[in-house]
């Protein structure tokens, strides 16, 4: 889990968690507070790409208490453009892994995996994530659309 994050970008955009206040968010300031803990947070170009998930107060999980859909898009003023089931539907089981990527890092990232690199669009944002249960998801973050998922064990 993260403990402490702060991000400066140009404009004077910042991004902070600060420790203790694991399931809070400031985005210059603007607190946004979630009923879950920031676990993960990827940063794309347009969007801030948050993976909540929910831990003990002695730091163990407990799986069945996990959040679905807990992957939420905000933009870098901190307000919220979607919730990853508006791209994939209600999923069974919640996501574990959150990361962005160019098409060109996305074809290498997913080679393995039965990816069609000619899926993914030259310029466009890539959204990787995976279940808990071990399916693997590609979103395509400029065209908020899903372009990959696939079950995979390895």
């Amino acid at each position: 889990m993260l403990k402490s994050f702060h991000a400066n970008f140009a404009g004077g955009i910042c991004i902070d968690i600060v420790a203790g206040m694991k399931n809070t968010l400031f985005f210059n300031g603007k607190e946004i507070k979630f009923s879950n803990n920031v676990s993960g947070i990827a940063l794309g170009c347009t969007a801030v790409f948050i993976l909540l998930f929910e831990e003990k107060p002695d730091g163990s999980v407990v799986m069945t208490n996990q959040p679905l859909n807990n992957i939420y898009a905000y933009d870098y003023e901190g307000n919220l453009k979607w919730n990853i089931s508006e791209i994939t539907g209600d999923v069974p089981n919640p996501f574990g892994t959150v990361s962005i990527h160019s098409k060109k890092s996305i074809s290498e990232f997913m080679k393995n995996r039965f990816f069609d690199p000619n899926d993914a669009i030259d310029g466009h944002e890539f959204l990787y994530c995976s279940d808990i249960g071990g399916l693997h998801y590609v979103i395509d973050v400029t065209d908020k659309r899903l372009i990959y998922r696939k079950g995979f064990r390895f």
